[in-house]
Order: C-alpha cells, then structure tokens, then sequence
C-alpha cells in the first residue's frame, strides 16, 4: 500500500508545482514616456475593425488633462487619405473613436465612452469595434455602449511613412502605439492584444475573451500576448510578423488576467475561503476499505490553518485532507517562493508527514 500512496503523493506534488510556476506576463506602462510602437500592422480592406486587449487600471486617475492614450492607431486629418483609431481614458471612462475618408470621427459622431470606475485595479476584458453605422464597447463580453453615425469608407491601417508623406504636417503618418505619446501616456497594465478587420458580434467577443485567441483565426491582423517576459520586443502570435518594439518606461509584469472556465474544457473551481463548498450526494467511498488514495490538484491564495480540501465521514470528519500552517519547519514537505508552507494530514493519524508518508495498513471503516 505504502508504494501506491507514495505515487499519489508524488503525483500531487508535481500538480502543484506547475500550478505555481507556470508564469504568463502582461506588460506594465508606467505613464511617463513609454510605448509600444506595431507600426507594422496593416489593413488594406475591411468594412469594420476591432480591438479587443485586457486592461488592469486606476479609472479614477488620469496622468494628464485631455486623458491617458491607450491605443492611437492611423494617420491624423493632416494625412490624406486618413485612418486613425483613437482608445483613451478619461473622467473615468473609457472613450474611443475613429476618423477616415474624409469622416472627424471625433466631431462626427463615432465617439463610444463608457464608465469603468466599477474597475478599479482590477483585470477586465475590453472589445471596441466600429462598422459603418455603430461604434460599440464590450466589457468583460457584456455589450455595455454604442454610438451611431453614418460612414461609407472602409476601415483601413495604411503602411507606416516615417517621411509623413502625404502629411502637410510633415510628421511621420501610420504609426500605431499602445500606451500613447506627448502629453498622453498611458499608466496600467495590458494583456492579450488582438486586432481584426471586422466588428465582432456579441458570440464572437466571448470567445475571445473565454477561450483566447490561436494566432491563426481569419481576419486576425494582429495577435501579441505579451509572454516573452524580457527584452524590447512583443512577438506577433500570427503568421503576418508584425512584431512590437517596446521603448520608455514599458516593463514586463507578472500581473495577469485571470483564468476564465472554458464550457466543456480542463476548469477548475474557485473558492472563496468563508462559505462555499461542494456537496457530493453520492459519496465515491463507504463501508470496509482496505486501501485507498485521495489526489488532486490545489493552488492556494493565502495560507491559514485548516483549509479543508476534502472532507468525507460522519460528524467528526473520518478522511480530510487539508491546508494547515503552524510555523512548524519539521512538519513542512513543500516551501516555495519563501511564501506558502504546505502540510498534509495523515488520513489515518494525527502525525504530519515529514520525510515519509504516515500509513495505517488495516482495513478501515468509511461512513
């Protein structure tokens, strides 16, 4: 029994090693002059666009007055022909708007806004799409604000002109930045950036949102999930190449968005630590065992004492298995990171297990 139980253990211990170690990255703006600059994307035809990215931020605060640039995509009205692409935070809110083909976006009608002060330092998943009738705002894969218009162009990303030809400004045309520029910088963290040359539906946000995005879906201009974790470059996860260059006060960050259940997929539950449990109707063992094995994968947030697992027996609990910190440095089998200690009660003692597994090889009775 001893060599059955011993595999489980091992088992166990290598589930929550990949839980706590396997690292995604998000990128972290610090507000002061720091971009990132795809000036590589193009879009030469579509009837509608969308930019979808998660986003982790102060909505209360804003670094400068006209508001912080998230996105600023295109060509001003000094460039003409013109596509621009403008997502930026202010009073709160998040506001987007676009201009082409002889359309002020900003002054014609396209402006969408919505409030996200209910946000706040937290991870939410932003979808802003336009087509020629209407700008939309999705948050969190909820439809939460449209703006009407009336616009006959197609929404285009034309090739980046560092002459500004043919800008009578005589800057440079087409650049494409994350995070902003001038007085406009952008102060939060991004993840999971997507652009399409469409304007994606209800259905279609979710799936991004829930499921992720391949690299390889159609209409995809552009996918950067920001895991290389080091360096100045952001890799485009599709097969266009179009890579992002990180300049200023750019970093890398270990703050990411969370883990959505996907229907049918490997999920997990989470719990809240106060009241909420899961009741088996059906208990999977009762009466005389000689042996069984209790396995699973755990990831904790906090560590404090008795933290159930799992539970089966009569009043007084016959089987747990449980989370327990009592600052004993003996009793500790896995320390990782300085911050989580974790213990495993004997199912059939009071001992802690040490260096061995504590069995008892008797036939044992579950209620």
């Amino acid at each position: 029994m001893k060599t059955s139980v011993l595999k489980y253990y091992y088992f166990f211990v290598l589930g929550l090693g990949a839980s706590v170690f396997g690292q995604n990255y998000s990128v972290s703006f610090g507000g002061q002059n720091g971009n990132i600059e795809f000036n590589g994307v193009t879009i030469e035809s579509g009837d509608g666009i969308t930019f979808s990215f998660w986003i982790n931020d102060d909505w209360a605060h804003s670094n400068y007055p006209n508001g912080d640039a998230i996105l600023d995509f295109g060509s001003t009205s000094y460039c003409t022909p013109n596509s621009r692409y403008i997502i930026k935070k202010k009073n709160g809110e998040i506001q987007a708007w676009f201009e082409g083909q002889g359309f002020s976006g900003y002054g014609g009608g396209s402006t969408v806004s919505t409030n996200m002060l209910e946000h706040n330092n937290q991870f939410v998943h932003v979808v802003v799409t336009f087509n020629g009738s209407e700008g939309k705002i999705y948050v969190n894969g909820e439809h939460v604000s449209s703006s009407s218009y009336t616009y006959g162009g197609d929404f285009l990303l034309a090739e980046f002109s560092e002459n500004g030809v043919p800008c009578s400004n005589g800057q440079p045309s087409d650049i494409k930045l994350m995070g902003g520029e001038g007085n406009y910088f952008f102060d939060g963290y991004i993840d999971d950036f997507s652009l399409w040359s469409y304007d994606m539906g209800t259905d279609e946000v979710n799936d991004a949102m829930i499921e992720g995005v391949s690299g390889s879906e159609d209409d995809l201009a552009g996918y950067w999930n920001f895991n290389q974790g080091s360096g100045t470059t952001v890799i485009d996860q599709t097969s266009n190449g179009n890579n992002g260059t990180i300049s200023g006060d750019v970093s890398w960050s270990t703050d990411v968005p969370p883990i959505l259940p996907v229907p049918g997929g490997n999920n997990s539950l989470s719990f809240d630590g106060v009241d909420d449990y899961v009741g088996l109707s059906n208990k999977p063992l009762n009466g005389v065992q000689n042996q069984f094995s209790v396995m699973t994968y755990i990831k904790t947030n906090s560590l404090v004492d008795n933290q159930g697992i799992y539970f089966h027996g009569g009043g007084y609990k016959d089987v747990g298995l449980r989370i327990d910190d009592f600052n004993d440095n003996n009793s500790a089998f896995i320390e990782k990171l300085n911050m989580y200690k974790l213990y495993l009660r004997s199912i059939f003692t009071d001992h802690f297990i040490k260096k061995d597994i504590v069995t008892k090889d008797v036939p044992y009775q579950l209620k």
